[in-house]
């Protein structure tokens, strides 16, 4: 089950891929835990005035609220049971347990550091590398090939409304391609990042955009290949220049 998302399980015909973003089998599998919510129901959250407090190992972690005094708040580590005494600037707010895994960020109730790294974090080891925040739309590199980028799954996005479909760089491709059309203005997608994973997320609005402009679908998917190939090439290339 993907907690906070909705079922795609409709949406994707291609077996392999079906299972791979139903089943919680992602790029890592997630620490002891780490998953805050597998249990805890909304009383229960109610209950520990559950938060997050600064950790040097894992950045964040979660604990229940004992006692407040002032400006001082005094936790217990939900993992540990060790007890802090915390300023309340340290503590931040924890969201419900219907917010786990939530596709779009800005519909947090509690919308703080430690909520949004939780969600990329529970959503990155579920096999959901993208998520949206607001207009944007946030990936984290999974350092391996998904098997969602196939022609497939371009043609489940294609017509859709980004609300429609989980996020994905097509559902961005699909808004950018649609206002383009609708409103007959240049636009040009803004891929942020590291140097070589902007060319990956170019790489894959070039093969949408292609496939979804074309009548000839079987012969541009060809060639769109074969442009990931030159990409590939002209990369290797200048890694090797940077060297000098």
């Amino acid at each position: 089950i993907i907690y906070g998302a909705r079922d795609i399980t409709a949406y994707l015909r291609s077996n392999d891929v079906t299972r791979f973003l139903s089943s919680g089998a992602g790029p890592g599998s997630p620490t002891s835990g780490s998953s805050v919510f597998s249990a805890a129901s909304q009383a229960d959250w109610a209950a520990k005035r559950l938060v997050w407090v600064p950790s040097e190992k894992h950045g964040f972690e979660s604990a229940s609220i004992r006692e407040e005094r002032g400006d001082e708040v005094e936790v217990e580590l939900t993992d540990s049971q060790r007890k802090l005494t915390l300023s309340r600037e340290e503590v931040q707010r924890m969201n419900p347990p219907r917010f786990s895994k939530v596709e779009d960020m800005a519909d947090l109730t509690c919308l703080n550091e430690a909520s949004v790294l939780h969600n990329l974090r529970e959503r990155y080891y579920s096999g959901l590398i993208y998520t949206y925040s607001g207009l944007f739309c946030v990936v984290v590199n999974p350092y391996k090939n998904l098997p969602i980028y196939t022609e497939s799954i371009v043609e489940m996005y294609r017509g859709k409304k980004r609300h429609e479909m989980p996020p994905h760089i097509y559902a961005i491709s699909e808004a950018a391609y649609r206002s383009m059309l609708q409103g007959r203005d240049h636009l040009s997608p803004l891929t942020p990042g590291i140097w070589s994973w902007k060319t990956e997320n170019t790489k894959k609005v070039i093969q949408y955009l292609a496939h979804v402009a074309s009548s000839h679908r079987a012969e541009l998917w060809a060639g769109t290949r074969n442009l990931y190939r030159c990409v590939t090439k002209i990369k290797q290339h200048i890694r090797r220049w940077r060297a000098f």
